[in-house]
């Protein structure tokens, strides 16, 4: 069989969840099929990682990672609308450069990686003439969004979406057809449990009268819910148990809004330092993990498929999370679980106790976890599933 030549486009480069799974499929491609060519703005953390994997990345500045990112230092009105033209500026300009490099390049395929890079691909595809996959790791927020994904969906130069959810497939009624369903998927060697000594102590101060520890791992959002997280924290201590909340992440690039430094602040005001401890971004997310009791992912909005659900339950760590969007297609309420409603800071107290007063009962959910992980989100076996696609996109 022929092999291909795959461009790949991100603008997650940094620490986001689409950045890490399309490293994690080119990690397990077979090169002898499929020769990628990886286009992003920067180098970031994806680029060195790609590196050291041998795989062949370029650097274009014009690709943007977000349409509203901010180009100033201070927020503001003028400032938005500047940044918006300015980037949508780049945006043409990055199709231009993307139709010319497909042509230097002779690449079969052009593979969009995430919602920002999509509308360019196609565009510089159907200059080119070569298809286009989408690889949709977004659920729509607004209308516009749905209806204008949707149409630009329909065209024929876009031969397949990849949605990481059924949530996420649901952003395209109608395109069945198109559409093909791929949950992300992890290394299972890198996140095996017995591979992997435990650092919380090293990082953070966890006091002695902890009874235990429950994590959050994330990019500080709004939607990611960590208002209601600290909200069921409150409620948790309020009802005499002292477990330790360790929250891990930190704002993404060009935020427009310090919210690391709101939670902060909210957990200093509601007198919660104590037990709320922040341990910022962490390269290597495992030696703090593999040391927690349960995870929560309260998102009050649909998450499409959250990596952190998945790394927790690789590593045998139960998870509580918010029943909407992808979550409850990874999380199996009652067995590798549990499920809270979304926005609801009581029951997700509730959720989290039940938890915390049964050893027994986060044991049993350890052991299903993994196995759970092992069926279905083998990151090998994934990128055989997105290999084909992509093979039977370019034929």
């Amino acid at each position: 069989m022929k092999r291909i030549k795959v461009l790949f486009l991100t603008s997650c480069t940094g620490r986001g969840g689409s950045g890490n799974s399309l490293f994690y499929f080119l990690k397990h491609i077979a090169r002898s099929r499929i020769d990628p060519v990886v286009v992003m703005p920067k180098q970031g953390v994806i680029g060195k990682r790609l590196a050291a994997e041998g795989i062949r990345y370029l650097v274009y500045p014009r690709l943007r990672e977000r349409l509203y990112e901010m180009r100033y230092g201070r927020p503001g009105s003028i400032t938005k609308l500047v940044s918006l033209i300015r980037n949508s500026i780049d945006c043409c300009f990055f199709v231009l450069q993307l139709t010319a490099l497909i042509s230097r390049e002779k690449a079969d395929l052009v593979h969009c990686n995430q919602m920002m890079v999509k509308l360019m691909g196609a565009a510089a595809g159907i200059l080119s003439g070569i298809p286009v996959v989408w690889h949709c790791r977004t659920i729509y927020n607004t209308r516009p969004q749905r209806v204008g994904f949707k149409l630009a969906a329909k065209l024929r130069v876009v031969r397949r979406v990849i949605a990481v959810s059924n949530a996420a497939a649901a952003n395209y009624p109608g395109l069945s057809l198109k559409v093909v369903v791929i949950h992300n998927g992890v290394d299972l060697e890198h996140f095996a449990r017995d591979q992997v000594a435990g650092g919380i102590h090293k990082v953070l101060d966890v006091r002695e009268e902890s009874t235990a520890t429950v994590g959050f791992m994330g990019r500080m959002v709004r939607w990611k819910g960590i208002d209601r997280l600290l909200d069921a924290a409150e409620m948790i201590l309020a009802a005499g148990h002292r477990p330790t909340f360790v929250i891990m992440g930190e704002n993404p690039n060009n935020s427009s809004e310090d919210l690391l430094q709101m939670y902060k602040d909210s957990v200093r005001d509601r007198c919660l330092s104590r037990h709320v401890l922040f341990a910022g971004f962490q390269k290597d997310v495992r030696p703090i993990l593999v040391d927690l009791d349960l995870v929560v992912v309260p998102s009050i909005t649909p998450d499409p498929c959250p990596r952190s659900v998945i790394e927790s339950l690789a590593l045998g760590v139960p998870v509580v999370g918010s029943d909407t969007g992808g979550i409850p297609e990874l999380v199996i309420d009652g067995t590798t679980g549990l499920l809270s409603k979304a926005g609801d800071a009581a029951d997700l107290a509730r959720k989290i106790l039940c938890l915390l007063e049964s050893k027994g009962c986060r044991q049993k959910m350890s052991l299903a976890a993994r196995e759970s992980v092992e069926r279905k989100h083998d990151a090998s076996q994934v990128a055989d599933r997105i290999q084909e696609v992509l093979l039977e996109s370019a034929s």
